[in-house]
């Protein structure tokens, strides 16, 4: 490989590591919360009622409007199109050039990165890979505006369609791999789900002996899939 298909190469990869938190920052731009509801004992001193909300990184700012809307927001809309639409679709577009020469040496060695570790008829995986974590960062940022019940059923809705497509396709060669990225989403999504006996308006549960227990097992399931995952990896 010459030095420029070289940096190219070093770029992607890096870009490609990075795309969560570059997908972050993008959709942060639109992240918007509500203060003031207009509701309550005392509605007439809510001062922040704005519609849309305020931006989560500057609770000072309205959202679509002013300085927001006339700076902030045609940033966000570039950094979409080029940090979390533009790596899938680089990915899918060099993988689809290749597909009928994914044997080849060259091939394998510069590009053998995005579709080495899926079946042959699934090179394109990669991409979807890329899409299943921009939705997972999006639910992450856009559910900050909603309350932690709301946000934590969203998550576990993603979650369980992430590995619902996953489980189904089998796009790996590896089985082992497949049934270690099921077995870590289900004790995430369990996890999730456990904690919401947390949620509760007091906070009663957390003092309690039921709230030691929930709280022992979501420890016990996550030590044991950590171990799960040495011992998988021993194994292989």
């Amino acid at each position: 490989m010459g030095m420029w298909e070289q940096l190219g190469l070093v770029v992607m990869v890096a870009v490609f590591v990075l795309y969560p938190g570059l997908a972050q920052v993008a959709f942060s731009v639109f992240a918007c919360v509500h203060i003031d509801d207009g509701k309550g004992p005392a509605p007439e001193n809510q001062q922040a009622t704005w519609r849309y909300g305020y931006w989560v990184r500057n609770l000072n700012a309205e959202c679509y409007l002013g300085t927001h809307k006339a700076f902030y927001v045609p940033i966000g809309i570039a950094s979409i199109l080029i940090f979390c639409l533009a790596p899938p679709l680089i990915s899918l577009s060099l993988t689809w050039r290749v597909r009928k020469h994914l044997d080849e040496h060259h091939n394998q060695m510069v590009y053998g990165f995005l579709y080495g570790r899926y079946r042959r008829e699934y090179f394109f995986w990669d991409s979807v890979v890329h899409l299943q974590s921009l939705a997972l960062v999006a639910v992450d940022v856009f559910g900050r505006g909603m309350l932690v019940l709301y946000q934590a059923l969203l998550l576990l809705s993603v979650l369980m369609l992430i590995a619902l497509v996953n489980i189904v396709a089998n796009p790996t060669r590896s089985r082992l791999l497949l049934l270690l990225e099921f077995c870590s989403q289900m004790v995430l999504c369990f996890t999730i789900t456990l904690s919401l006996y947390f949620v509760d308006p007091d906070g009663s549960l957390a003092d309690e002996a039921a709230g030691v227990f929930v709280g022992a097992l979501i420890l016990a399931v996550n030590v044991a899939m950590i171990c799960f995952f040495f011992g998988g990896n021993s194994g292989y």
